[in-house]
C-alpha cells in the first residue's frame, strides 16, 4: 500500500545517486485476547498473557517517509525478511545518538574522510539497555 502510494506521489530525493532505505521491525502489543492463537502469548497457565503483532516497516531516510510495511501475527515464524550474507569488510562504527547521526555520516564524515563506501549495506545495531552505547551505526568502508 505505502509503496504504491509513495511511488505515485513523490520523485524521491537521492544521496549521491542512491536511495537510502532503512528497514526496522517492532512488536506491537494489542488488546489481550487468548482466543487469537496467532497473536496470544502466555508464560504460565494461570497468567493473563499478552497479544503481539509484528511490524516490518521500510523508511526512506532522505525523503522522511515510510515507503512500505507489513503487519503479521506475532507467532509467525517467517517475518518475510530475506537472509543476506555480508562479505568480510572493514567497518567504521558510530554511536547513534540521535536522528542526525546518519546525516552527519553522509554529509560531514564521509566527504572529508579518506574512505569510500563499500558496496554492501550499512548496519544499524540496537543493544539492550544495559549496553553503552545503546545504538550504533556500522558503515562498510574501503
Amino acid at each position: 500500500m505505502f509503496n504504491e502510494l509513495t511511488s505515485s506521489t513523490i520523485n524521491p530525493s537521492l544521496f549521491n545517486g542512491y536511495r537510502l532505505l532503512a528497514v526496522d521491525d517492532s512488536d506491537l502489543c494489542t488488546a489481550q485476547n487468548p482466543e487469537e492463537f496467532n497473536n496470544h502469548f502466555s508464560n504460565t497457565s494461570n497468567a493473563k498473557g499478552y497479544n503481539l503483532l509484528h511490524l516490518n516497516a521500510m523508511y526512506d531516510l532522505c525523503n522522511r517517509i515510510y515507503v512500505d510495511s507489513i503487519v503479521q501475527p506475532g507467532r509467525k515464524e517467517d517475518d518475510g525478511m530475506e537472509k543476506f550474507i555480508i562479505s568480510a569488510c572493514t567497518w567504521t562504527v558510530f554511536p547513534n545518538e540521535d536522528n542526525s547521526t546518519w546525516k552527519r555520516i553522509y554529509t560531514k564524515w564521509l566527504p572529508t574522510s579518506e574512505y569510500e563506501l563499500a558496496d554492501i549495506p550499512c548496519i544499524e545495531c540496537f543493544y539492550p539497555l544495559d549496553h553503552i552505547p545503546q545504538r550504533e551505526i556500522w558503515v562498510p568502508i574501503l
